[in-house]
């Protein structure tokens, strides 16, 4: 197993051309949100443009008209027609990468254009979380309509309701790595030490990180950071291993601030800038 650390993740950092512009560093799509969760679209939203991504599209229901502009004006937006949930998908065939899950609700018309969409769309990789996670789950089917070198980023219970319990570590993490080599998937298994299980059968572990950061809507930041470097063009590998960093050091540096009982999900993402300086100096 490789520990994940600052010397380790320098390395996997890309650097940015003095002479580029917006369109070198690649086009996200961010699909989620619902009534009552369009927070976490907005968090996940926020945490991909401020993870470096030129372009960021997100996707979500029409009754975030009024709300997701002014919320994040450096995002464009494309509706939705139901005003509470996604009920049909958009063409994704000129986006970077694509991050989906994020608020998105379950309901039977989601859960239907969901299906119809990753079996007849994407090629390209996808970064599923959440209830797109609990939709798979639902329909094991689906599973195998998801592109080569996705990034699947569950918890625990998602991750159990997807493979099944375990009575131990060990198999939790043999059921991790099997499913990762099956699906040619990366398995991101959120904890407070999270690992990332690779197809070829590679394993990393997080270092960083604290107690503050199990709170609502940071998962959803780690969402949209790994879309960020997707879309940027870091392999599947490395988006995972410096999201993952990136993001835990981010809730570093924000409870030395704010201290871990007071940290919010919106201060990991203030805190992306000061971990990426981190990282590089």
């Amino acid at each position: 197993m490789t520990p994940i650390t600052t010397e380790f993740v320098r390395t996997k950092i890309h650097s940015r051309n003095p002479i580029s512009h917006k369109g070198d560093y690649g086009h996200a799509l961010f699909i989620g949100g619902s009534l009552g969760k369009m927070g976490a679209a907005i968090l996940s939203s926020k945490a991909c443009m401020k993870t470096g991504v030129g372009l960021l599209t997100s996707y979500v229901p029409a009754g975030a008209k009024n709300i997701f502009p002014v919320a994040i004006p450096e995002a464009m937006t494309l509706f939705d027609k139901n005003n509470d949930e996604i009920t049909s998908f958009p063409n994704t065939e000129k986006y970077s990468a694509i991050g989906i899950g994020c608020g998105l609700g379950t309901s039977l018309q989601t859960i239907c254009a969901f299906e119809t969409w990753l079996e007849t769309q994407p090629q390209q990789p996808i970064v599923f979380d959440a209830d797109a996670l609990n939709i798979l789950s639902q329909n094991k089917e689906t599973l195998k309509y998801i592109p080569r070198n996705s990034i699947i980023t569950p918890h625990i219970k998602e991750f159990e309701r997807l493979v099944g319990t375990s009575s131990s570590l060990e198999e939790q993490a043999k059921k991790a790595s099997e499913f990762a080599k099956k699906h040619t998937t990366f398995v991101v298994l959120k904890s407070h030490r999270t690992k990332i299980y690779c197809p070829n059968g590679t394993i990393f572990e997080n270092t960083f990180g604290n107690s503050g950061m199990a709170t609502a809507g940071s998962g959803d930041v780690l969402t949209g950071i790994i879309l960020s470097l997707l879309a940027q063009k870091y392999s599947s590998e490395e988006a995972a291993i410096v999201g993952v960093a990136l993001h835990s050091l981010a809730g570093d540096i924000a409870s030395k601030n704010t201290s871990e009982y007071a940290l919010i999900a919106s201060d990991i993402i203030e805190n992306i800038g000061k971990a990426y300086l981190s990282l590089l100096k």
